[in-house]
């Protein structure tokens, strides 16, 4: 070996062991964080399956009344009736991945280009509008997190078809081509029944890919066909679920439907301004570096798809019923890949380019810092008061009582209200009134009539009142 082309390899390394200690940190932080999450909401109604059959009987219901999202329902079910070891550790894994497929997306020209890929860290943590909900929380992160991870699976033949100009199974023997064609139909038919606006995007950029294999003079490739014709059949059967149509005929509509759809735009545009407003400028400076010093219209065109799909995946939510910020995890994710694929298209040799990216990298990584420090301190302290919480239910269980109360001194929660805690929400918390679905769902595990929460106001006047009946 020359000794130039040794030492070129001895320069790399470095920066490539670095950058496998950092997705090793991103999975451990991800490992230690999905550990601390308690289950909550939804996850206590689907923690009632005993074996699989009965999981399917149960998420077969569930898709007649409730929703189309078989597969991230149907894998709670299953994940609940495993130790919870398995999910906290799949879970980090997944969110390890969905980081390496984003990296892989942009498409670095470096092997191991740690700038983009800390970028990502920083994004996904920064702008994932309720990452607690959409990445922590089981039913949450099974939902937008796993849902995006296999929509990312799908659409990165797509991807590298498009930025490479080749095929991924063009080396492929004629057989195996087809062998890879059925596993893109299994592909498809899985991203498109993950949820109903990012599963929408991922068959418009699919189609994207395809119309432009055509107008580059090229026939579509069977594996792509396969994978887009998956993508719509699954997409239909969740759409088409009687369950989505019940839940849409509870919304109560008071006035007419020009009304309601200039609110539902109104509100996801509140959204977008509250949450990705920042993103969305970073993304317009690198794009504007990208057409003016790099002159590469083909990154450029590519990076605008993904933020035009991300504009898409928002603003499909102006015809749900109901419109929670953990919807656009999945909007947020591809406008992450517009900014990357653009980052990695950068030469820090160009000055300008080269202030630009250090200076919005080092922004975002103290931002990072901060908000992680309290955001994990947030979480700890959560599990903290809830491991407090079940033992005193247990405890009072163990004696017998069949009415709990928890007194509001076990149970402080939250510490701060911040997006990075599944748990900020408080009407996801323990609450005063018996009745209240968390609380029916928590008695029912523990076997018991009804548990409640009982606040230190309520102490503090059975304490006058004994005191006016002694005097």
């Amino acid at each position: 070996m020359p000794k130039a082309m040794f030492l070129k390899k001895a320069k790399l390394k470095p920066c490539t062991l670095l950058f496998i200690g950092v997705v090793v940190l991103v999975f451990l932080a991800m490992l230690v964080m999905s550990y601390m999450t308690p289950l909550t909401n939804d996850d206590y109604f689907l923690a009632r399956s005993q074996t699989w059959a009965d999981a399917l009987r149960r998420e077969y219901t569930n898709y007649l009344t409730r929703t189309g999202r078989s597969i991230s329902q149907f894998s709670a079910r299953v994940f609940l009736m495993l130790p919870r070891a398995v999910f906290f550790t799949v879970n980090a894994a997944v969110y390890t991945g969905l980081t390496l497929l984003i990296y892989k997306m942009a498409a670095a020209r470096k092997q191991a280009n740690l700038v983009v890929y800390l970028f990502i860290i920083a994004c996904l943590w920064l702008f994932s509008m309720n990452f607690g909900q959409t990445t922590l929380w089981l039913i949450g992160s099974l939902t937008y997190l796993w849902g995006t991870f296999y929509i990312l699976c799908f659409l990165l033949p797509y991807h590298m078809y498009v930025h490479r100009g080749n095929s991924f199974s063009a080396a492929w023997p004629t057989g195996g081509r087809w062998v890879f064609a059925v596993l893109m139909l299994l592909a498809g038919a899985v991203a498109g029944w993950c949820n109903e606006n990012t599963s929408a995007v991922a068959i418009f950029l699919a189609l994207a890919a395809i119309i432009y294999c055509i107008k580059s003079g090229k026939k579509p490739e069977t594996w792509m066909l396969g994978g887009l014709l998956g993508a719509i059949s699954t997409y239909v059967i969740m759409i088409r679920a009687p369950g989505n149509f019940a839940r849409a005929g509870g919304e109560l509509i008071t006035g007419s439907w020009p009304a309601l759809l200039a609110l539902r735009i109104s509100h996801v545009t509140g959204r977008v301004q509250e949450n990705l407003s920042y993103l969305a400028i970073i993304f317009i400076i690198l794009f504007a570096l990208q057409l003016v010093l790099c002159h590469d219209k083909k990154r450029a065109f590519v990076a605008l798809s993904y933020a035009i799909a991300a504009v898409l995946s928002t603003y499909a939510m102006i015809v749900s019923p109901l419109i929670p910020a953990r919807a656009f995890f999945g909007a947020t994710v591809f406008l992450i890949i517009a900014c990357v694929y653009l980052l990695a298209g950068f030469s820090l040799e160009h000055k300008a380019i080269k202030f630009t990216t250090i200076t919005l990298l080092s922004v975002l990584l103290l931002r990072f810092t901060t908000t992680f420090i309290i955001g994990f301190y947030d979480i700890a302290k959560t599990y903290e008061d809830y491991s407090k919480m079940f033992a005193y239910i247990q405890a009072e269980v163990d004696k017998g009582i069949r009415d709990v109360e928890v007194p509001e001194a076990i149970i402080e929660f939250p510490v701060y209200e911040n997006p990075w805690n599944p748990l900020y929400d408080v009407g996801w918390q323990l609450h005063s009134d018996r009745e209240y679905y968390v609380n029916r769902y928590i008695a029912d595990i523990f076997g018991i009539d009804s548990v409640r929460r009982r606040y230190a106001v309520e102490d503090l006047r059975l304490l006058e009142e004994a005191a006016q009946e002694v005097e």
